[in-house]
């Protein structure tokens, strides 16, 4: 009941209907991105229920479940033919699953291992040091420890949240930025 008091009555579809009522539904009725998935199910669908149509399965005749309950050799051979016929469904689409992750994990291994991705870490090495060897003259005129504010500047300079993370190509510009900034430092130095 509303809170009018008007009585509704509810549709029902039983589960093992689902299926039937998608392939019912007009496409052009529904969500772009919902279309793509309802087309290919109702394809997909039709393909099932031609198959059941061919193999007899849907027709008036005796039931083809009753007639797979003897124990003859053709109902042998065809039992174990669907068993091999699933069987080789399930490794097909295993395999369409293993070569997408293959190729996935290709695509991450190339990114991975391109050696103008990072510095190496004989770069990485000589950037801590001339990160240190700028910190250590800003500490020695500041009074406090100024290593992390050479971290940071390095790190808003070049966009990257590790010195680690340093682009290869971008390598011998960020040397000479801190080789300069440490030597613009001791040209302030007077003795």
């Amino acid at each position: 009941m509303t809170p009018g008091g008007v009585r509704r009555t509810a549709g029902l579809l039983r589960v093992d209907l689902v299926p039937l009522w998608l392939t019912g539904i007009d496409t052009n009725r529904v969500k772009d991105d919902i279309k793509p998935k309802l087309e290919r199910f109702q394809e997909e669908a039709a393909k099932v229920l031609w198959e059941a149509f061919q193999e007899g399965r849907l027709t008036a005749d005796q039931s083809f479940e009753e007639l797979l309950e003897s124990d003859s050799p053709a109902v042998q051979a065809y039992k174990t033919f669907q068993a091999l016929t699933r069987l080789a469904r399930g490794q097909v689409l295993l395999e369409a699953r293993v070569d997408e992750h293959e190729r996935r994990l290709e695509d991450v291994e190339a990114r991975l291992s391109d050696p103008d991705r990072f510095i190496s870490r004989e770069q990485a090495s000589r950037i801590s040091q001339a990160v240190r060897a700028v910190g250590l003259i800003l500490t020695k005129s500041s009074g406090s420890s100024e290593y992390g504010r050479v971290y940071g500047e390095l790190y808003r300079r070049y966009e990257i949240s590790a010195y680690r993370e340093l682009p290869a190509s971008r390598y011998e510009d960020a040397m000479k930025w801190l080789n300069d900034w440490r030597q613009s430092l001791v040209d302030d130095v007077e003795f």
